[in-house]
This record gives C-alpha cells, structure tokens and sequence, in this order.
C-alpha cells in the first residue's frame, strides 16, 4: 500500500509539472484575415499540366479570380520556385467590378522536349485568404512536344468501312512523326494520312502512296493529324480528333471507343503496340467514327481492324508471316 501512494504521489508531481510547462509554451497565433480582404484565389478552370505544339506561341495564360470584386486592384504575385525560362509578371490587375481576370507566363526560351514547370501564390494580407482550400498558389507545368520524323509507316484503315462499301485491306503510306512524353508515354502522329494518292497505281509491293478512296474535293482545309498515345504497358488510344475529309455528310471523326461509347473496355479494348513487330492494332470494336451530319454526328463502333505498320519493313514482315501461315 505504501509503494502505491508514493507512485501515486509523484505521478501526481508529475503531472502538475507537464501541466504547469504546457501553460508556458506560447502558441502562434492563427492567421487573422483583415475585414478588406479581397479573398483573391486560383480558380479551378486552370490548366496545370500543359503540352504545346511546337507551332504554339510558348506562353501560359493563367487565369485568377477575388470574392470582393467592389474596387479595382494591383495583386502582387509571389514566385515559390520557377526554372529559368519563365517571365512571370510581379503583379496582376482587376478593374473595379471584375471577379476574374488573367496574365501571362512566357517562355520563349524553352527547349523542345523538357518538361519545366513553376509554382505562384498570392501575396499581400489585403489579397491573401489561407482559408480557402489551398487556392492562394498554384504549380504550373509545361512541356514543348517535339517531334522526330521516323519515316514512312503503311496503314490498313477499318474506319471507313463502317459506313461505305470500300475494301478494307488496301494498305497506303502514311508519313509519322513520334515524340517522348513523361510519364512512359509516346505518342505518334500520322501527318495528313488521308490525303489523296498522287500515283495512279501501287508500287510494287501493293502499297498506295496516298488514301486510295479520296480527291481534292473531298479534302478539309489544313493539315490534320492521327495522333496516337502509347502508354507504359503499350495500350494504344486515340483522342476524339477530324481526319481531315468530307463525303457529303459532314466531316470525319475517329478515336477510341472506350470512354467515347462506353467504360466498358472488355467489349471496347483499347489498341496495342506490338512492339516485337513494330505495329499498332485497333483490334474490332476498338475505335470509333462518325460523320458530323450524319443522324446528330452519332458514333459508331468500327467492326473492322486497324493496322498501323511504323514502317515498311513492319508491314513487309507481316505479310511474309501471313503467306507462310496459309
């Protein structure tokens, strides 16, 4: 008994003295936000992973907005970290009445192929808010794609033939370029692949050297791309993108099934680059088209393949593996 009152004692002891120290450690007090705050924040609309053309001006627009918007205002703009290539301006300016207004990050001297980013916040009690969701800063990053042209590829398109009564196994060149993206992610482009033929036959081999089916008439203004993204594991997938001619119903649209149809990737695979045989396949059901005057611009599911050959060799092999199998 008398061992535990003397435990009991100085637990006691104890914790009178944690207790007497916790009353002596000063605390920061909380930011306290003035009454004229302005409330001035990043809104959500702001695109933070970036990717430009080579052909696109090198420049962000960034877009900030305030939640007090009753006079005008000169917002200083905080720089946490940046890479060398950036001008960020030091301010930015509301006109009276303005809820959101925008600036301009350059870089002009940005390299094609890095990825660069920068991260900004709001400075100044009167503008800066800590209260609203982390929205006071904001980390940009961008990248200039830069294409390497690796030649010609040969392609047997199964888009048409969903709509129109054209043999689907005319192979044509196409011209490809390729960039490296981050993230494993390479991406090919098919430069103007439906572009009509310029030869009256095929070379040797069987191979058109433009889109079999088109003329000038049927071609869009512009140069138009097939831009295919190859991710780590070698799925392949198409953005909804113009291919760049018109039959009379409205231009063409192509890209994946598989979240442009359905979320159901079992009855809409994506495609696969068959990296041993240099080739990428859309198997059936993997892309869709569609005419933009045609029932609403309806998609349709493309029930025959796609082959896209990265070159001849590619296509050539692939026909010797085929003959010898029958």
């Amino acid at each position: 008994m008398k061992i535990n009152k003397i435990f009991l004692c100085v637990l006691s002891v104890g914790l009178l003295s944690f207790l007497s120290c916790e009353d002596s450690i000063e605390r920061e007090p909380s930011p306290i936000v003035p009454p004229n705050c302005q409330n001035v924040f990043f809104p959500n609309s702001n695109t933070t992973d970036i990717e430009l053309e080579p052909t696109e001006l090198a420049q962000v627009i960034v877009a900030i907005s305030r939640e007090d918007s009753k006079t005008a205002a000169t917002v200083p703009i905080k720089v946490f970290s940046a890479d060398d290539v950036f001008n960020i301006p030091e301010t930015v300016t509301f006109d009276a009445g303005e809820e959101t207004t925008s600036f301009v990050v350059t870089f002009p001297e940005a390299e094609e192929g890095i990825k660069y980013s920068f991260e900004i916040g709001i400075s100044g009690d009167e503008y800066f808010n800590p209260y609203i969701n982390n929205k006071t800063s904001i980390k940009i990053s961008v990248i200039r794609i830069k294409w390497e042209n690796i030649g010609k590829g040969v392609m047997i398109e199964g888009l048409i033939p969903t709509f129109f009564a054209v043999p689907a196994l005319y192979p044509f060149y196409v011209d490809i370029q390729k960039a490296t993206l981050p993230g494993g992610i390479t991406r090919y482009r098919l430069v103007n692949p439906f572009k009509p033929m310029e030869s009256e036959d095929f070379d040797e081999y069987g191979i058109a050297d433009g889109y079999p089916y088109n003329t000038p008439e049927d071609m869009l203004e512009g140069d138009f791309y097939l831009v295919i993204n190859v991710d780590s594991k070698n799925n392949a997938s198409i953005l909804p993108q113009q291919i760049g001619f018109d039959w009379g119903y409205g231009y063409f649209l192509t890209g994946s099934a598989y979240m442009n149809i359905s979320d159901d990737i079992n009855e809409y695979p994506l495609g696969r680059y068959d990296e041993e045989n240099d080739v990428i396949i859309f198997p059936e059901n993997s892309l869709f088209i569609s005419m933009s005057d045609y029932n609403n611009g309806e998609k349709y599911s493309c029930e025959t393949p796609t082959f896209i050959y990265l070159n001849l060799e590619a296509y050539l092999n692939a026909q010797q593996n085929d003959n010898e199998e029958e």
